[in-house]
């Protein structure tokens, strides 16, 4: 729920002071996950949307207000805040909206296969990439390029030939020399081949690399490569409606 429509639910303005900051502590645990906070938080929580009273004698006043385990912070008491979760049942399940924008992967690529899992990697990607966590990116990079790969032999039936003796995919590196001999002017192009390396680079050393950080210039730098060869893979392997 949003501030405007809470806080005409909750007729906020006729409120006193204390039991605004108990409002405002509540609607930033539902909706921020801010499950404890700071005289200076309570006192911006105010501020944004009206004068801030005098915290320090509204925390000593208040008997909702209890002080966190976390050093020089407070929360709402245990009573007040289930009644507060009965008083306002539409808040119990408030979650915070994730908002991808397919920065690194247009959407428009991935969303024209109907295979769930595989947005939802490519979800993981963008996800990764626009909150700059550049490792946990490179990672979930090479790995739908190694899920498309194989579902590029399993659609053209040809799974056996990366697989071993028990059924089971072969690692990466393998992936790509047996694409390589297979689908050499058969639709994979050098630019192909080239991307699904830097694919691999990229991923294996953010994944066991132990002091390595990845940077978002070397992210960058394989994203049109991948964009391509995500395109091509997915038509190859008629995943595209």
């Amino acid at each position: 729920m949003k501030w405007d429509s809470f806080k005409k639910q909750c007729d906020f303005f006729n409120l006193t002071d204390t039991d605004r900051g108990k409002i405002l502590a509540f609607y930033h645990r539902q909706v921020n996950g801010v499950h404890s906070f700071t005289r200076k938080e309570l006192s911006t929580w105010f501020d944004e949307i009206s004068d801030s009273p005098n915290i320090t004698r509204l925390i000593q006043k208040a008997s909702w207000i209890k002080k966190s385990a976390k050093k020089d912070h407070y929360e709402i008491r245990g009573k007040d805040y289930d009644n507060l979760l009965n008083s306002y049942p539409d808040m119990v399940k408030v979650k915070k909206e994730i908002i991808i924008e397919g920065k690194f992967l247009p959407k428009g690529i991935y969303e024209a296969t109907n295979r769930k899992y595989i947005h939802r990697v490519a979800e993981q990607i963008n996800l990764t990439y626009e909150n700059k966590a550049y490792d946990a990116c490179s990672v979930m990079i090479r790995r739908l390029a190694e899920m498309l790969i194989i579902h590029l032999f399993i659609a053209d039936h040809k799974a056996d030939l990366i697989q071993d003796a028990d059924k089971k995919y072969f690692g990466l590196d393998k992936l790509i020399t047996t694409t390589i001999s297979e689908y050499t002017k058969k639709g994979i192009t050098q630019r192909h081949i080239n991307a699904l390396k830097e694919c691999k680079n990229l991923g294996d050393l953010s994944a066991h690399q132990p002091t390595y950080l990845r940077s978002v210039d070397e992210v960058d730098k394989v994203q049109e490569g991948f964009r391509v060869l995500v395109n091509q893979l997915l038509i190859l392997a008629r995943l595209s409606q």
